[in-house]
C-alpha cells in the first residue's frame, strides 16, 4: 500500500469515527438516535422533497425506452445527503440511499413485474481518473447496499472510457454530446451476454437531470439482451428536455 492510499484508509477511518451510521442526521448533522428513518431527524425527514415520479428516455437507434425512477426532487436538503456522501467521504449514507431506493421501487409497484431473483442492479461507473481522485464510486456503494437488502446481484459491468466534462454547467444537448459513446462494456461481448441476456436490470446512480448518462449506460448494455432495463436515481433536478 503506497503512502497516499495509506493515508485515505486513515482519513476514512476518521471520518468514519466523527460521522458515524444513524448518530448524526445524513442531511444536517444533528445528533439523532437509530430509531430514525433513513438517518434523517425529524425536522430533515419533513423537507426531503419526496418524489415518486417516472419518466421514458427514448434511446436513439433503438425501440426500446428507458425507464427513469427517483426518489426525491433535488434541492438544498438533497444536495447535502449527496454532497456529504461525494464529496465528505461519508459513505454510511450510501447505505440510508439504498434504503430509500428500496422503499421507492416497492412503494412505486417495481416489484410487481420484477423478480428479485432475476434482477441485476449496475451502477453507473466513474472515470478511473474522477475515481481516483474521489477514492470510491458513491454509485457503487449506493448499488451494493441496495443489493444487499433485495439479496439481489450488483455486477461491475460497465466502464467509462474516456474523462467527461462535469455535467452540471452543460445544457441539454451539450450534456448529451459530453457522454455520447463514453460508456462501454467492461467484458467481451460472450462474457456480457452470460451475465445480462434475460435479466432486469437496474442501472443505479445518485442524480440525473436529463438521464443522458443512464441512457449512455443503456445503450451499452441493450445489445446483450436483457429482459428490460431501468434506472433509479436518489433524486433529480427540474427535468431539461
Amino acid at each position: 500500500m503506497g503512502y497516499l492510499d495509506y493515508m485515505g484508509k486513515i482519513k476514512e477511518s476518521v471520518l468514519d469515527f466523527m460521522y458515524p451510521g444513524r448518530l448524526y442526521c445524513i442531511c444536517c448533522g444533528n445528533i439523532i438516535n437509530e430509531t430514525r428513518s433513513y438517518g434523517l431527524c425529524d425536522h430533515c425527514i419533513t423537507h426531503i422533497r419526496w418524489e415518486m415520479e417516472e419518466r421514458e428516455l427514448p434511446l436513439e437507434g433503438y425501440e426500446t425506452k428507458l425507464k427513469l425512477l427517483k426518489c426525491t426532487d433535488y434541492g438544498i436538503y438533497e444536495r447535502s445527503i449527496v454532497f456529504a456522501l461525494k464529496y465528505d467521504g461519508h459513505k454510511y449514507i450510501a447505505k440510508e440511499i439504498a434504503g430509500i431506493m428500496k422503499d421507492r421501487l416497492t412503494a412505486g409497484g417495481y416489484f410487481e413485474d420484477v423478480d428479485t431473483d432475476n434482477l441485476l442492479i449496475v451502477p453507473v461507473p466513474l472515470h478511473e481518473s474522477r475515481l481516483s481522485e474521489r477514492g470510491f464510486n458513491q454509485a457503487e456503494l449506493i448499488g451494493r447496499n441496495l443489493g444487499n437488502v433485495l439479496n439481489a446481484p450488483i455486477f461491475d459491468i460497465l466502464e467509462r472510457n474516456r474523462k467527461t466534462l462535469p455535467m452540471k454547467n452543460l445544457g441539454p444537448k451539450e450534456r448529451s454530446r459530453n457522454i455520447a459513446g463514453a460508456i462501454s462494456p467492461k467484458y467481451p461481448g460472450e462474457e456480457m451476454e452470460g451475465l445480462v441476456e434475460g435479466r432486469d436490470l437496474l442501472l443505479v446512480d445518485d442524480f440525473y437531470t436529463t438521464g443522458s448518462t443512464a441512457g449512455e449506460c443503456a445503450k451499452a448494455l441493450i445489445e446483450f439482451k436483457p429482459r428490460s432495463i431501468s434506472a433509479i436515481v436518489f433524486a433529480s433536478g427540474k427535468w431539461i428536455e
